[in-house]
């Protein structure tokens, strides 16, 4: 074989038959002698796509598959054309070109026939290329015959032109294979679906693998489980697991690890542990060792047994479907005479996990109680059905005879017998309008409540049956509005309303029975007469009114009221005064010792009173000394007065000094007087600031034993600052 770079510059001899085209790659080649033998192009991207007549051997862009080429050797360059490689040795070899492979066929004048859509049969008959090769058409082959060589074309990239006298072998012969050969590889290349030659890779050798490493030591643990006595099945839920270790000089255990798994491994340092285990309300101790560099495996045994709890209404009944409430109760009773509560759940029928032993379970189904002791063994479930032996009871109510059922009713169900103290013992109770009672079988005592209306009767309940029952109240509805006036409009606010019975006692005292602070409030009564009162601020008025069975009255009072607005002034000065404002409201009339009688007082510097029609005198105060002014006020009826209190007075404050200006001095007491010499005042603090009316007034200090005294005037309206010296 030579190298692909020499073989594009020999001449070879062509295998197309004189005056026929030569077919396109990747077309199917006209019938021609089935003995030829047809090299097979080399896949598209091995060799670039060449355009111009001076064809030029490159080196492949990719690997392609080896393609073998007819034998021939180059004795001689007859022809004079110089070859590119000549003399020297190629440093790589690539496939042949294009050229070289039609120059590589036969003289014969007959082509191999070649499969629609395939690639030329190739030299070697063990190997079929099927690939999409561009069309390639030198620009001018000669036609030859079987006898006359094809001139290659020259060389025009190769790096040195070849030695003188070197030729190249004219006539290369292509050997035929056998007809036996051809007419297989003829089969070969008619299958339409055959697959192309596979590619030879080269041979790559595996590394060795390194040594495998040794195991790591096991870190030590404990890998627990838990189940049922001594023969048990793992358990698999509803286990909780402690792990402690004793540390400290008091031996205080530490927890270092707690999990919910029911199987769980565990990393710990070696040493003792103690390990709680808590599988429902059992709870099982164990001290374990943990070796070192190794995991522990222990199973531990449960003292523990089942409780299977259900309710029934009466003996052989279905299941209740509803809920209830289940405690568990140790069997004996303490030393306070009681039974200690274990656990408890809710549901229609569950489960419990307890310690061997005896129990009570109780049930509790509405208002029904019930209890049944229970035996539990290792391993073993108890089943325990509650039997509540309970009938129902359906309850509504109406107002009247022939009325609809009415809501928000009270309904009060109790023993019929009463307790030592002559009451009765409430058993449940509901506020819906329509009732539903689940009740053991018995007598019982029932309370309906609709306002003041109450009825009660005496109910006989039996087992798993329905009683029904619907109670008359013979209630009716009062509806009750107030106003100050005739004919003025409804009192939205301040106004209050009682109920009284009709029925004056003994003691002149009425029994108040309802009250109502809202503006227009509704009272549900007994059907009857009532006396009604109405009040806004300091009127009232009192009415009487009948309430009828199943049927609405309403009622407005007329409450003949007032209102006086207070508000207070420095005489000059619109503004209104905040603070220091005191009221005194005074009936104007005077009783027969000349004393009026106080109405109404408030400190509030702004505010409205109401009040019944009349005549009042209202004194208003501004500080605590002596500035006081009163006037007189008529109200009238859903009427507003405005009383408006102006003050002809001062302030002053004062202050003990060395030097005018100064600082305060020590802790003086002071004494104030009019100049009549009567007191009106005294203080205790270093500056004290006090309102006076107009005037003149003296003012007495003591300070250590001294005691100092000045003579100050105020005049309506003033802000003073007084200063008094102390002369030593």
């Amino acid at each position: 074989e030579i190298p692909a770079e020499a073989a594009t510059n020999e001449k070879i001899a062509s295998a197309q038959p004189p005056n026929e085209p030569i077919p396109p790659v990747g077309k199917t080649a006209p019938k021609s002698n089935p003995d030829l033998l047809v090299p097979t192009v080399p896949p598209a991207g091995s060799v670039e796509t060449l355009n111009e007549p001076n064809l030029e051997a490159k080196t492949p862009k990719a690997i392609s598959p080896e393609i073998k080429t007819p034998e021939f050797k180059s004795s001689e360059n007859k022809s004079g054309v110089e070859s590119s490689t000549a003399g020297k040795k190629p440093e790589a070899k690539s496939p042949p070109t294009i050229t070289s492979l039609l120059e590589a066929l036969t003289s014969t004048p007959s082509t191999a026939e070649t499969p629609e859509g395939g690639a030329p049969i190739a030299a070697d008959s063990s190997s079929v290329v099927k690939e999409n090769i561009p069309v390639f058409t030198p620009e001018k082959i000669p036609q030859t015959s079987k006898d006359q060589p094809t001139t290659a074309p020259k060389s025009t990239t190769g790096p040195a032109k070849a030695a003188a006298g070197s030729e190249v072998n004219k006539n290369p012969v292509v050997k035929k294979p056998p007809l036996q050969q051809i007419a297989k590889l003829d089969e070969k290349t008619a299958e339409p679906d055959r697959k192309p030659a596979p590619v030879t890779t080269p041979a790559v050798t595996a590394k060795p693998k390194p040594p495998a490493k040794s195991a790591a030591a096991p870190k030590p643990g404990l890998k627990l489980s838990a189940r049922i006595g001594e023969s048990g099945e793992l358990l698999n839920d509803n286990l909780f697991w402690r792990i402690f270790i004793s540390e400290g000089k008091n031996g205080k255990a530490k927890e270092v690890r707690q999990t919910g798994a029911a199987r769980p491994q565990l990393e710990l340092d070696p040493g003792e542990y103690d390990v709680t285990v808590q599988y429902g309300t059992v709870i099982q101790r164990q001290k374990l060792i943990v070796p070192a560099n190794k995991v522990k495996s222990v199973v531990i045994s449960l003292d523990a047994g089942f409780i299977k709890a259900s309710a029934v209404k009466v003996a052989g009944g279905k299941t209740l479907e509803e809920d209830i409430s289940y405690s568990i109760f140790s069997a004996n009773k303490n030393a306070s005479g009681e039974r200690i509560e274990i656990t408890r759940k809710t549901a229609s029928e569950t489960h419990f996990i307890v310690s061997p032993g005896r129990y009570r379970l109780v049930g509790k189904f509405g208002p029904t109680a019930i209890s049944k002791d229970v035996v539990v063994k290792t391993g073993k479930t108890s089943a325990a059905t509650l039997i509540f032996n309970t009938g129902v009871l359906k309850v509504s109510s109406i107002a009247g005879k022939g009325g609809a059922v009415i809501q928000g009713t009270n309904y009060i169900i109790s023993k019929a017998e009463p307790e030592t103290d002559g009451n009765r013992r409430e058993i449940t109770r509901s506020s819906q309008g329509q009732s539903t009672f689940t009740l053991p079988a018995g007598t019982y005592n029932l309370k309906a409540q609709h306002g003041l209306a109450t009825v009660e009767r005496t109910v006989k309940i039996r087992a798993n049956k329905s009683t029904v029952l619907i109670l008359t109240l013979n209630v009716g509805y009062l509806k009750l509005l107030a106003s100050p006036a005739k004919g003025a409009g409804i009192l939205k606010d301040k106004v209050s309303y009682t109920i009284f019975s009709t029925t004056e006692p003994l003691d002149g005292k009425r029994k108040e029975l309802a009250q109502s602070s809202k503006s227009s409030p509704t009272f549900r009564l007994p059907s009857g007469n009532y006396r009604i009162k109405a009040t806004y601020g300091l009127a009232s008025a009192t009415v009487t009114a009948t309430v009828k069975a199943n049927q609405r009255t309403e009622k407005t009072i007329i409450v003949s009221a007032g209102a006086l607005r207070l508000s207070s002034q420095v005489k000059d000065k619109p503004q209104n005064l905040k603070s220091q404002v005191f009221y005194v409201i005074y009936d104007a009339k005077a009783d027969v010792e000349g004393k009026r009688q106080e109405v109404y007082s408030t400190s509030q510097a702004e505010n409205i009173v109401r009040i019944p029609p009349g005549e009042y005198l209202i004194e208003g105060r501004w500080g605590n000394t002596n500035a006081r002014t009163t006037v007189s006020a008529i109200v009238e009826a859903g009427k507003l007065t405005n009383a408006v209190i102006v003050h002809q007075a001062g302030s002053a404050r004062f202050k003990l000094t060395a030097v005018p200006g100064g600082a305060p001095t020590g802790k003086p007491f002071w004494t104030f007087y009019d100049l009549s010499g009567t007191e009106i005042g005294r203080n205790v603090k270093p500056t004290p600031e006090r309102i006076f009316a107009t005037g003149k007034y003296a003012v007495i200090v003591r300070h250590k034993k001294q005691e100092f005294q000045a003579v100050f005037s105020i005049k309506s309206g003033d802000e003073k600052q007084i200063d008094i010296i102390a002369k030593q």
